[in-house]
């Protein structure tokens, strides 16, 4: 009971810690309105790795602020301390307390929430997976393995398109165009298209595919998934998901 009580009290305040940061960049956010939308993806990239990362991960420092308030041994004078109230007050608005007793209706609400939270994340996890597996199903054959003509027909949209031809792979199952890969994000584009789309148009899409491959897409997808597997029961990472889509 003690590790579990502590693990939602550590949620609970990082969520909290979370939701300022979030408040703060949806400030910036509004200041920079004329912003290129690359400004606001950073933005909202930022705020998803802070649903990730407690106030803790960042060295002794944010415990060093909470002792310091205390006017602990590690602490500073009382006037400081008196100063850092406001601020640790903010930023820890729930104390730590006991545990609750073994039996009450708290510690049942404990193991109810842990036992459903681990039923989503497992959910969320193993969709997580079966999606990854799809997508690695889905890749294609590089331009330098294609047949002539349609090698050619996807090389003459690539030619001043400034895609590198080995991130571009040709699928021949029925898939829309898209980014795969997390480390090493490639174009798969479906060979109906590559055969049948005037070369306008195929470069057209390349290029769309291909902004998404140099923003890491995949990788910034499944981090956001996730995250919604972990903070699923928190609103405001839905909000932050959207606009990373957008």
């Amino acid at each position: 009971m003690n590790m579990l009580y502590g693990f939602w009290h550590g949620m609970i305040v990082h969520l909290w810690q979370t939701t300022l940061i979030l408040a703060l960049l949806l400030v910036i956010e509004r200041v920079l309105r004329g912003a290129p939308s690359r400004v606001s993806h950073t933005l909202w990239g930022i705020g998803l790795l802070k649903i990730f990362l407690p106030l803790s991960f960042f060295g002794g420092a944010a415990d060093a602020l909470y002792r310091a308030a205390g006017g602990g041994p590690q602490g500073v004078d009382r006037a400081g301390a008196l100063a850092l109230q406001p601020i640790v007050t903010v930023l820890y608005p729930i104390a730590s307390g006991g545990t609750p007793v073994l039996g009450s209706a708290l510690s049942y609400a404990i193991v109810a929430a842990t036992a459903v939270w681990a039923a989503f994340f497992l959910y969320f996890i193993a969709r997580l997976i079966i999606d990854a597996v799809r997508v690695r199903r889905q890749s294609g054959i590089p331009l330098a393995a294609l047949e002539p003509a349609l090698a050619g027909r996807l090389g003459g949209a690539l030619d001043g398109a400034g895609i590198p031809r080995e991130c571009v792979l040709v699928s021949g199952a029925f898939v829309m165009p898209t980014v795969g890969g997390l480390v090493r994000p490639r174009i798969v584009v479906p060979e109906d298209l590559v055969r049948d789309l005037p070369e306008e148009q195929l470069r057209a899409i390349l290029l769309h595919e291909d902004a998404h491959r140099r923003r890491r897409d995949p990788l910034r997808t499944a981090a956001g998934r996730l995250g919604l597997a972990i903070f699923f029961f928190y609103p405001l990472i839905y909000p932050v998901l959207h606009r990373l889509k957008s």
